[in-house]
């Protein structure tokens, strides 16, 4: 049996990026857990048609993000950066996963793995590597003093989870919320098309060598040594 009944925060680059560990999310929440997804960025160039304005999208993927969210029952919080740009923005997003991670005062914090190979989109890297790094550092109190000046204590998680990883070292079996993660998935319509999710994501697991079986496991790796397991 998992954690119950504490804070989870997820630190995601866009929305869509959920659909990585929808299944766990959604077991996290049947387990009474409070699980809070950041969205770095808004999506506004997760399209290929020409004819859609950067604001049309946003507003697309913004009300697909809603409608997921229901589904898993988790609460997402955005923070507004512009597809591509959080490298170039790094020191700013980091003041504000930083202060995200003080106020909300997490136990559990699940982002994306920064080390993975071959992931060419900076934005997974960017968000991986600035939300384990505050991870690990939030509860120094010369980072960003102007927050104990906010009233904004340091805090950190007890545990962080990195997820799209090459190295896992934990799983989690989702076999009772993987209808939840293939519902909430397809209601990204803009992003993965009217077809089955569950069939695309077994196509791409057969083509890495996998079988039907590991359409029910999402592995992690788990970077500290607590007994908070997810």
């Amino acid at each position: 049996m998992g954690v119950e009944e504490k804070k989870v925060i997820v630190f995601i680059a866009h929305p869509d990026d959920e659909t990585f560990i929808g299944g766990t999310l959604a077991r996290l929440v049947r387990q009474k857990n409070r699980v809070l997804v950041v969205i770095a960025t808004n999506g506004d160039k997760g399209t290929h048609d020409r004819a859609q304005t950067p604001e049309q999208v946003t507003t697309i993927r913004r009300t697909e993000m809603a409608l997921a969210a229901h589904v898993l029952g988790i609460t997402v919080n955005w923070l507004n950066f512009s597809d591509g740009t959080l490298f170039a923005r790094e020191a700013e997003l980091k003041e504000k996963v930083f202060r995200k991670i003080r106020l909300e005062r997490p136990d559990i914090l699940i982002t994306f793995d920064p080390f993975k190979k071959y992931d060419v989109h900076s934005d997974h890297i960017t968000i991986g590597c600035v939300a384990s790094e505050a991870g690990y550092l939030a509860d120094g109190f010369c980072y960003y003093p102007e927050h104990l000046e906010e009233g904004i204590e340091p805090s950190k998680p007890q545990e962080t989870y990195l997820f799209n990883t090459d190295d896992p070292n934990y799983s989690v079996n989702i076999r009772e919320t993987f209808h939840l993660k293939v519902q909430s998935a397809e209601q990204h319509v803009s992003q993965f098309g009217g077809g089955s999710f569950k069939e695309q994501l077994l196509h791409r697991i057969r083509l890495e060598g996998g079988n039907e079986q590991d359409l029910y496991l999402e592995s992690f790796h788990k970077l500290y040594y607590s007994e908070l397991l997810i």
